[in-house]
């Protein structure tokens, strides 16, 4: 296992441990503890037809998706109980346009987008009849300029972005008018300038809630108000490091809120 360098944080009184590294390629894993999750575990698939059979099995078992990630030609998806998203469902499209429709159908259903994710040519998205959020939007954007002029006109709409995913050359966003009350920031950059930002974050006692690459750049969304504590992340250069990161964390009481790959 491979880690360049390991800082720790302390914010409001909480210990916030991180792993950092500086490589060309990384994969970022954020955990934090009082999730509510009970029970984690993670599974992949090669083909896209054989994942979503495996999210069907884990739905009858109890299990729901908490977070779904393509990369290395994988679909890697961390599954769990407790206080997780039930009455999950998916839909999956090649075409943009035809996958925004569906959302449409799936809103009209009584459905959140719990996660989007772009990977082989296709679009996945998750969805869960989630309690607290009132009405959701879903928009794409081709550059980063674009989003973040939409999340500064949505926030004053009373939305906050709760899921971002880059792929096909657009980001594809998802505004949900919350019940309780969210303040939210956000970072941009390459992964060593985020970083600072991320400490930043969390000594005014924001969360980090979602890590996205896309087109060279990390965005990493932060909150308040998640009720989680003792949040760190790690990077590593090997998804077989990181697997074994997330079984140590476990042990310790942790557990995965998001996870991410891209590039320094």
């Amino acid at each position: 296992m491979k880690l360049i360098s390991k800082s720790l944080a302390l914010c409001l009184g909480l210990s916030l441990s991180c792993s950092a590294l500086y490589a060309d390629h990384i994969w970022v894993g954020i955990f934090a503890k009082n999730t509510g999750i009970t029970t984690q575990k993670y599974e992949s698939r090669k083909y896209l037809r054989n994942f979503t059979s495996l999210m069907e099995r884990e739905w009858e078992k109890g299990n729901s998706l908490i977070d779904v990630e393509y990369g290395y030609h994988k679909w890697i998806g961390i599954f769990g109980q407790g206080a997780v998203d039930k009455e999950q469902a998916y839909t999956s499209r090649r075409d943009l346009k035809k996958f925004l429709d569906v959302i449409d159908v799936r809103h009209k259903q009584g459905y959140s987008v719990i996660d989007a994710e772009y990977g082989d040519g296709l679009w996945l998205g998750v969805f869960a009849k989630r309690s607290g959020v009132k009405n959701e939007a879903c928009r794409t954007y081709e550059t980063l300029e674009e989003l973040q002029a939409a999340i500064s006109v949505r926030w004053q709409e009373g939305y906050r972005l709760t899921n971002l995913e880059y792929g096909d050359s657009v980001w594809f966003a998802v505004f949900s008018e919350l019940e309780k009350k969210v303040d939210q920031g956000y970072a941009i950059g390459k992964w060593e300038e985020i970083q600072p930002d991320i400490n930043s974050y969390w000594e005014k006692g924001y969360m980090l809630t979602n890590l996205e690459y896309g087109y060279g750049k990390w965005f990493a969304l932060f909150e308040t108000n998640t009720g989680y504590t003792n949040e760190g992340y790690n990077a590593v250069e090997d998804i077989e490091d990181l697997n074994e990161i997330t079984t140590q964390r476990w042990k310790k009481g942790y557990r995965l809120t998001d996870f991410a790959e891209g590039r320094d």
